[in-house]
């Protein structure tokens, strides 16, 4: 009886560690998992699996938009070093800490569809170098801490469209030419950090 109950508890233990491979190599295969806002009759993007260098990013899902890149959706994503947007992009928002700790991330173009920029976006990327705007961006508002610690960020041309950036957006970065429109309304210590001298206000 001990020799058989023996058998079974190896048995069970084997099946349970073939069980835990088989669910950390499924989690290892690059894949988007979206959820469905009926609200808004569209998708978001709400987690990023894998381990890719780059993600393509659809235009539709099941036939619906992709109105949002949600909260943390890209966490984590070390070996991240760019997107790739495919079709018609009808992103709008792109949610706090989105893209948080994604320390291979050198460049990103950020669709023209996005409106707005949530808190601690692009916290701690550490090697984004450049942050690009379509000139028909629809951008309004740059969150709070938006690129805090993106520390080697040397230059943003921010969009017509925006009207407000938020406290400490470029806290930490290295900022050599921040270009931004006279109707932007800047926030108390929206651009702490940054020398005033590397600020290039254009006109409308």
């Amino acid at each position: 009886m001990k020799h058989n109950l023996r058998i079974i508890s190896c048995s069970i233990i084997a099946l349970i560690f073939i069980g835990l491979i088989g669910v950390i190599m499924f989690l290892e295969i690059p894949r988007i998992k979206y959820t469905y806002d009926e609200k808004n009759d569209a998708y978001t993007i709400a987690r990023v699996y894998g381990d890719s260098k780059r993600y393509t990013i659809p235009s539709n899902y099941k036939g619906k938009r992709i109105y949002r890149i949600g909260r943390k959706a890209f966490q984590n994503h070390s070996n991240l070093e760019g997107l790739d947007f495919e079709g018609e992009i009808n992103i709008e928002y792109i949610d706090q800490l989105a893209f948080y700790n994604c320390d291979s991330l050198v460049d990103i173009v950020i669709p023209e569809s996005v409106e707005f920029i949530g808190n601690n976006a692009f916290l701690n990327c550490s090697s984004l170098k450049s942050v690009r705007f379509n000139a028909s961006s629809s951008l309004k508002k740059l969150a709070g801490a938006v690129f805090y610690d993106c520390q080697d960020l040397e230059l943003v041309s921010l969009p017509k469209s925006l009207l407000e950036i938020g406290t400490n957006c470029f806290l930490n970065t290295n900022i050599s030419r921040l270009e931004i429109y006279r109707s932007t309304s800047i926030l108390v210590d929206a651009l702490a950090g940054v020398d005033m001298d590397n600020v290039v206000i254009l006109d409308n």
